[in-house]
Formats: C-alpha cells, sequence, structure tokens
C-alpha cells in the first residue's frame, strides 16, 4: 500500500482496531481469531463501511463507524 492509499484509507476509514497475537497463543489460533472477525464484519457491518490488512502477527480493522469500531473491539480485540 503505498502512502496515497493510505491517506485515502484513514480519510474514509477514520477507526481503527489492531488483532495482536497474544504472547502464548499459537499463530494458527490468531488466524481463527481473525477469520473469526472477518465473518462477523460481514454479519454485521455494512458493505463497504470495513476493511482489513493482515500482516503475520497482527491484523488491522478499519472502520468508517466509530460504533461499529467500538463493538468490535469489545468482542475481538
Amino acid at each position: 500500500m503505498n502512502s496515497k492509499q493510505r491517506r485515502h484509507t484513514r480519510r474514509k476509514y477514520p477507526h481503527r482496531v489492531e488483532i495482536k497475537a497474544r504472547t502464548t497463543e499459537q499463530y494458527l489460533d490468531h488466524d481463527i481469531r481473525v477469520d473469526d472477525g472477518h465473518a462477523w464484519c460481514r454479519q454485521h457491518v455494512k458493505e463497504g463501511q470495513w476493511q482489513h490488512t493482515e500482516l503475520w502477527d497482527h491484523a488491522i480493522f478499519y472502520f468508517a463507524s466509530q460504533k461499529d469500531a467500538t463493538f468490535f473491539a469489545l468482542k475481538w480485540s
């Protein structure tokens, strides 16, 4: 993602939630939590109102709505 894309993402989705791998968690367990987070977003957040980025040790979910970001953070962080 280049800097122009990052700026666009920050403007469109100002609220972000990071899911980091816990120190005692296997990466497979972390991947399952991230997949469950994707499924939750697909069911509870309108299409086009969220986006995600996955890295090897954490995932970042971006939300357009603070309400959606708060609900997601309470459930998955």
